[in-house]
């Protein structure tokens, strides 16, 4: 095996598996400890099903009805990582997003801290 494939491969997992939890995350404040898991699991998860062509080998991707077209081309850019890489993102973002509003959000006081300014942060520490 190459060994770039082999960073490559741990890179394109980790940018899928963390698009989730650190976009959705940094920008709304209703993402939920279940909902970044669910967003880094399922990220890592369809990047490395995708890259590794083993849904294909266990079905026909033609064989799917109307979601053949997608089952074809994702089969067919299976050799590109970047591709994997970007449908292990729309996952992550998307699980992400469905788990935070179906769980109970993190405390306000909490929400508060993580959006707060720096100078805020400080001066609430006593410093």
């Amino acid at each position: 095996m190459n060994i770039a494939l082999l960073v490559w491969v741990g890179t394109g997992g980790m940018m899928a598996a963390f698009a989730g939890p650190l976009v959705v995350g940094g920008l709304w404040r209703g993402v939920t400890l279940a909902g970044a898991y669910t967003g880094l699991v399922s990220g890592m998860l369809t990047f490395v099903l995708l890259r590794s062509g083993l849904p294909w080998m266990i079905v026909d991707p033609g064989s799917l009805g109307p979601l053949s077209g997608v089952a074809e081309w994702l089969a067919h850019y299976q050799i590109n990582p970047y591709s994997c890489a970007v449908v292990g993102e729309v996952v992550s973002i998307a699980g992400t997003y469905v788990v935070s509003k179906l769980t109970q959000p993190l405390p306000e006081s909490h929400v508060e801290r993580l959006f707060s300014a720096p100078a805020e942060t400080a001066e609430a520490a006593g410093g």
